[in-house]
C-alpha cells in the first residue's frame, strides 16, 4: 500500500501534467527497460581495474583497523583491558539498570544497595530457556517496567561463565567481529533500537552467531521500548528507508520475543510482597495499582511530575522553580522524538531551548541562570535517577520522560523545524538518517532531503563512496529529491548510484535491487505507469535469477510489481499477483512476518478500491 501511496502522493508533488512529462520521459528513454539503458550490464569487472582493486584492499585493510579500535574504545572491557565474564559484572548497574529512589527511607541510605532485590517475574522461565538454548532474546517494554533488570538475571543465572560484549552504538561492528571469535558469549543489546540503524547488524549477521554450532554457544540478548518497537514497524515509502526497515524488521522477526508489562500481575506482586523487608519495595507496593513497582522505584512519576512543575515562574526565593531547567529537558526529549539517536551536546540544549522557554512566556517566568538550570537537570534525585544524564559535554534523558512524550504528545511540543536544522550541524550521521525519516515521516520532504545530505556528508568522509552506509544515504537522496518535485534529477541520481553500487557491491546486492525499484517508482510518480511497469518486470526476473524466488526481497518486489500492473490498468492482474504473492510469503516467510502482513494489507487495498478499474 506504502507504494501505491507513493505513486499518487509523487503525481501530486509534480504538477506537470502528462503532455508535460511525456516529452521528458522520452529523452531518458524511460519507455525502455531503465537497467538495459542506464545500467552497463557487461564489462564490470574489467572496467574496476587495478587501482580500483588496490583500492578495496587499502579501505579493506583501514576496516580491519578501525574495528581493532572499535573493540579496545567501543566495549565493556575490565580495568586491564579483556572482555568480562557475566560473573564479573555481578552489578545491575554495571548493565544499565536504573537504580531505585529512595524517597521515604533515607534513614537507611547507607546500607541500601542502589539496587533492589530481584523481584522475579512471570516471563523469567521462558526467558531463561530461550536464553539456555543459544536464542536472540528481545524483551520488550515500556521505561521502567523492568526489562533490562529480568534480562540481566536471566543472563546471570544461565550463563555465568560466558564472555560478555557490551558495546556502544558505535562500537557494534567490532563487536559483532569480537562475537564471531568467542565461542560462548553474550552480545548485549540494551536499547536495541539505537543499534539497528548500523548496516552491519543484519539478519544474516545475528542468524551466523546463534545458529547452532561444534562447541560454541553464542547469545545475543537485548531490549527495546514498546513506542520503539512499534514504530519500527512503519513502513516507509523511500526505497532506501523502506529496505533499511524491512532489514530491522527482519532482524527483529529472528527473535524469540517476551513483552515485559510496567504493571506488575497479581502474582508478581505476591512475590514482591516478600521481599517487602526493603523499604523502597514496601513503598512501591503501597502504588502498585496505579504504578509499576519497577516503575515507581526508578522513580519516573515522581521526576515527571517535577518537570511538569518547574514550569512556574520563578519569583519565589524561598520555593524557586526551574523553567530554564525543564526547557532544557523538553529541548533534550524533543530532539530524541524527532530522531537525534546520539547524546546531545550541552552546546546544542543551550542554542535550542528557548523555543521552549518562549513557548511558555520566556522572560515573564524569570529564568534561572543557565548554570542554575543545568545544576537542576543533572542532579540526581533521591540519590539515584535524574532529569538529564550528563557524560562529558553530552546529555541525554531519562527515558521514561520520552516515553511519556511519546504517549502524551501534548505534555511538550515537539521539537521544530528550524530547531532540527540546528541540531543537524551538530548530529552524527545515523542521527541524521534518523532525523531524515521522522521529517518524511511528517511528510516534510525539504527537511528530510537537507538532513539526508548532512548525512551524507558525514559518511562519505568517514566511511568513502563505495560503503554500504554511504550507497544507501545516496538511495535516500534520491528518493526526497523525487518528493520535493524534482523526479527527472532523482532519475539521474538513481542512474549513477546503480553503476556505483553494482561496481562496489555487486548486481545482487539489495542496495542494486531498490535502487532499480526507485527507478520504477519514480517513473511512475512522473506518470509513467506503463513503463514503470515494465521496469518492475524486468526487475522481478533479475531478483528471481539473482536471488532466488524465496528470497523475502524477492517477495518484497513482487509486491510492487502487482501495484505497478494495477495503477497501469491490469487490476485483475494485480488481485492475481498479489493473492499468489500471499500464499508465496505465507509459506516462506510465515503468516506473522511484516513482509506477508504487508502484503496483506496491500491485496485488502486493491480489493476495496475498485475505481481504479
Amino acid at each position: 500500500m506504502q507504494r501505491s501511496r507513493w505513486y499518487f502522493a509523487g503525481a501530486a508533488v509534480l504538477t506537470a501534467g502528462a503532455a508535460a512529462a511525456a516529452p521528458a520521459l522520452s529523452a531518458f528513454d524511460i519507455s525502455a527497460p531503465w537497467a538495459l539503458t542506464v545500467v552497463p550490464a557487461i564489462g564490470v569487472a574489467a572496467a574496476l581495474g587495478a587501482g580500483v582493486l588496490q583500492t578495496r584492499h587499502e579501505q579493506s585493510n583501514a576496516r580491519r583497523q578501525e574495528q581493532l579500535t572499535a573493540r579496545q574504545e567501543g566495549c565493556l572491557t575490565l580495568a586491564n583491558g579483556r572482555l568480562p565474564r557475566v560473573r564479573d559484572l555481578p552489578e545491575p548497574l554495571a548493565w544499565k539498570v536504573h537504580p531505585a529512589t529512595h524517597t521515604g527511607v533515607s534513614m537507611h541510605e547507607g546500607t541500601l544497595s542502589p539496587v533492589p532485590p530481584y523481584i522475579p517475574r512471570d516471563i523469567d522461565q521462558r526467558l531463561r530457556q530461550a536464553i539456555s538454548a543459544g536464542s536472540f532474546v528481545l524483551v520488550i517494554g515500556e521505561s521502567t517496567a523492568g526489562k533490562t533488570r529480568c534480562a540481566q538475571e536471566a543472563v546471570a543465572a544461565t550463563l555465568p561463565s560466558h564472555t560478555l560484549i557490551a558495546p556502544t552504538r558505535s562500537g557494534l561492528p567490532a563487536a559483532l567481529q569480537a562475537a564471531k571469535e568467542h565461542r560462548k558469549c553474550v552480545l548485549w543489546l540494551n536499547d536495541l533500537e539505537t543499534y539497528l540503524p548500523a548496516p552491519e547488524l543484519t539478519p544474516e549477521a545475528l542468524a551466523g552467531l546463534t545458529t547452532p554450532a561444534s562447541r560454541s554457544h553464542r547469545v545475543v540478548v537485548a531490549t527495546v521500548r514498546t513506542n520503539e518497537f512499534n514504530r519500527l514497524y512503519a513502513r516507509p515509502a523511500d526505497p532506501a528507508e523502506r529496505a533499511a526497515a524491512d532489514r530491522a524488521r527482519n532482524v527483529l522477526a529472528l527473535a524469540h520475543q517476551e513483552r515485559l508489562p510496567r504493571r506488575f500481575t497479581a502474582s508478581e506482586v505476591e512475590r514482591a510482597a516478600k521481599l517487602s523487608w526493603d523499604p523502597r519495595i514496601a513503598r512501591a507496593l503501597e502504588h502498585a495499582n496505579t504504578f509499576g513497582l519497577a516503575e515507581y522505584m526508578a522513580h519516573g512519576p515522581q521526576l515527571l511530575a517535577m518537570w511538569e512543575n518547574a514550569w512556574s515562574p520563578n519569583t519565589d526565593p524561598t520555593a524557586p522553580s526551574h523553567p530554564r531547567g525543564a526547557a532544557f529537558v523538553a529541548a533534550a526529549v524533543a530532539l530524541r522524538t524527532a530522531g537525534y539517536l546520539a547524546q546531545i551536546p550541552r552546546a546544542l540544549i543551550e542554542d535550542v531551548h528557548g523555543f521552549w522557554l518562549e513557548e511558555r512566556g520566556g522572560n515573564r517566568l524569570a529564568p534561572e541562570s543557565v548554570e542554575e538550570a543545568w545544576t537542576w537537570a543533572t542532579a540526581p534525585q533521591e540519590a539515584t535517577t535524574r532529569l538529564l544524564y550528563q557524560v562529558g559535554d553530552d546529555v541525554s534523558a531519562f527515558d521514561y520522560l520520552i516515553d511519556a512524550e511519546q504517549t502524551r504528545s501534548a505534555f511538550v511540543s515537539r521539537a521544530p523545524e528550524g530547531v532540527i536544522r540546528q541540531a543537524l550541524s551538530y548530529a552524527d550521521s545515523p542521527s541524521c538518517v534518523s532525523m531524515a525519516d521522522m521529517a518524511e515521516s511528517e511528510e516534510n520532504y525539504d527537511l528530510a532531503l537537507t538532513a539526508a545530505r548532512k548525512a551524507y556528508e558525514k559518511t562519505v568522509r568517514a566511511r568513502g563512496d563505495g560503503h554500504p552506509e554511504t550507497l544507501r544515504i545516496r538511495q535516500s537522496l534520491a528518493h526526497y529529491t523525487a518528493m520535493t518535485g524534482d523526479g527527472m534529477s532523482a532519475l539521474i541520481q538513481y542512474s549513477n548510484l546503480i553503476k556505483d553500487s553494482e561496481r562496489f557491491l555487486g548486481a545482487d546486492h539489495s542496495i542494486t535491487l531498490t535502487s532499480r525499484e526507485g527507478v520504477a517508482l519514480t517513473t511512475g510518480m512522473l506518470g509513467g505507469f506503463s513503463a514503470a511497469r515494465d521496469i518492475y518486470s524486468d526487475l522481478v526476473t533479475d531478483c528471481v535469477r539473482l536471488l532466488s524466488h524465496n528470497h523475502h526481497l524477492t517477495i518484497a518486489i513482487r509486491e510492487g510489481f502487482a501495484i505497478s500492473n494495477g495503477i497501469a490498468g491490469d487490476i485483475e492482474v494485480a488481485r492475481s499477483q498479489l493473492n499468489e504473492l500471499l500464499k508465496d510469503s505465507e509459506r516462506i516467510l510465515g503468516p506473522q512476518h511484516p513482509t506477508t502482513i504487508d502484503v496483506k494489507y496491500t491485496l485488502k487495498y486493491w480489493n476495496e478500491f475498485p475505481e481504479f478499474e
